[in-house]
């Protein structure tokens, strides 16, 4: 029994360590075929410490240039990514994780460099996931410094090997747009913000309301032209699911900032968006979840 057992591993590793060179090769290709490549890797420099069990192996993305190694370890990464368990590791190079929240609930891990430069390796749930307790807070030495969670997410979704899951998780065949023209008369107001008026109808007719901590895309991207505590809500029986940074507000507080918003010029959109239900997971989605982007 116990030698099945040591053919079944070497088997297991076998097929993981195929995927595993092959998904080194394909990033290579990934580079020639897709597009916009070279936009979306602009200022781009990762060292990839990959660690399949046993399996070793790395990539170097230098803007539109990469390189690989199997086998071989670098000698100075700026990340380490992987998992122990060899079954984990083949629905990962298999793509057969669903969507994001599904990968941030495994133990697969992401290590990223601490300020004294040590890697230090965690669940990727907990470095990169919108969970409770652990809410991206302000930095005192940048006032306005993002979130790290969103940091380090916006590193791995530019690897290759991420794409296909974030694309199922916010593929547009979840979400129904529709589009409203503008610039088109509607009549004569006074004094009345339409964008406003059409948000404190939404508020006002919402059983739940969740406010977000602040607004994660600016926070992102550290704009300095619009105040990153205007962040996004959330509308309906749903905020109660809600599991990322923020809290269960008031009507009067959705209100005063979408007030606030629209007097900053920030131009509301709001809607049902499903990835967004996967993101911030507020599963299973049952169609009660509105979400208020500004």
């Amino acid at each position: 029994m116990e030698e099945r057992g040591e053919v079944a591993m070497d088997e297991k590793e076998a097929k993981v360590r195929e995927l595993f060179v092959k998904m080194l090769e394909d990033a290579a290709k990934y580079a020639v075929q897709y597009e916009f490549y070279a936009e979306d890797m602009e200022d781009f420099h990762e060292v990839v410490q990959w660690k399949f069990g046993p399996i070793r192996g790395y990539q170097v993305f230098d803007e539109t240039e990469y390189s690989f190694k199997i086998d071989e370890e670098a000698e100075d990464p700026t990340l380490v990514l992987g998992c122990k368990d060899l079954d984990l590791a083949y629905q990962f190079l298999n793509d057969e994780i669903s969507h994001w929240p599904a990968l941030l609930g495994t133990k697969f891990l992401v290590g990223t460099k601490g300020p004294e430069g040590t890697l230090k390796e965690k669940r990727i749930g907990k470095i990169t996931g919108f969970a409770p307790g652990n809410a991206p807070t302000l930095s005192s030495a940048k006032e306005n410094a993002p979130p790290k969670q969103r940091r380090v997410s916006a590193r791995l979704l530019r690897i290759p090997v991420f794409r296909p899951i974030m694309e199922r998780t916010a593929d547009p065949e979840n979400s129904n747009d529709v589009r409203i023209p503008i610039n088109e008369s509607l009549g004569t107001y006074e004094n009345e913000s339409i964008p406003l008026a059409v948000l404190e109808y939404f508020v006002n007719k919402a059983s739940h309301v969740y406010i977000f901590q602040q607004c994660p895309c600016r926070a992102l991207a550290n704009c300095k032209n619009y105040d990153q505590s205007l962040g996004c809500m959330a509308l309906g029986k749903g905020a109660l699911r809600m599991q990322t940074f923020g809290r269960i507000g008031t009507k009067e507080e959705a209100l005063e900032r979408s007030r606030r918003a629209v007097a900053a010029g920030l131009l509301p959109s709001l809607g049902r968006v499903k990835s967004d239900t996967i993101i911030y997971r507020a599963l299973p989605e049952q169609g009660d979840l509105m979400h208020i982007c500004f």
